[in-house]
């Protein structure tokens, strides 16, 4: 509920995936930047893959692309 931007897909060769792999960068309520990774499934619902602190350079390219 905190993300403020937008969607990015994973277009790294090694990480594509048939539905595509979206992630996004967003705040907790407690102020920690975490990165969601996910799919949405061909049936509407979405699948969580992982979720973790972003490095300094998932960070900019979010802030760049979203």
């Amino acid at each position: 509920m905190n993300r403020t931007a937008g969607f990015l897909e994973d277009t790294r060769l090694d990480h594509k995936t048939e539905p595509p792999t979206l992630w996004f960068i967003a705040e907790t309520d407690s102020e920690r930047l975490l990165k969601v990774v996910f799919i949405e499934r061909d049936d509407g619902q979405y699948e969580l893959k992982t979720a973790y602190e972003p490095n300094s350079n998932e960070v900019k390219l979010y802030e760049k692309y979203a």
